[in-house]
């Protein structure tokens, strides 16, 4: 009688718990240090890039995408350098 009413019990919350499902929902293409191109992002350049180049390909697109983080990384650490040199030379 214990086993059913335990079985019974153990079939119920089964039922009673949530579906869970997994979906994708982008993918990623390329990661550029920590940050991550997404599929949808490539998709939204290359669309304005067809729009003022019909020729230009989804690869040069994403090559573009890439330069612009890594030419930014640089832009930033420059800046935080240049930053620092100009503090350095009001203290002298």
């Amino acid at each position: 009688m214990k086993k059913s009413i335990l079985i019974i019990y153990a079939v119920l919350l089964l039922f009673s718990l949530p579906v869970v499902s997994a979906e994708v929902i982008d993918r990623v293409v390329a990661f550029v240090d920590d940050k991550a191109i997404t599929l949808s992002e490539l998709e939204e350049k290359y669309k304005a890039a067809v729009k003022l180049s019909p020729n230009i390909k989804k690869e040069d697109v994403l090559n573009t995408m890439i330069n612009r983080v890594l030419l930014l990384r640089e832009a930033k650490k420059l800046r935080i350098e240049g930053l620092m040199k100009r503090i350095s030379l009001r203290n002298i």
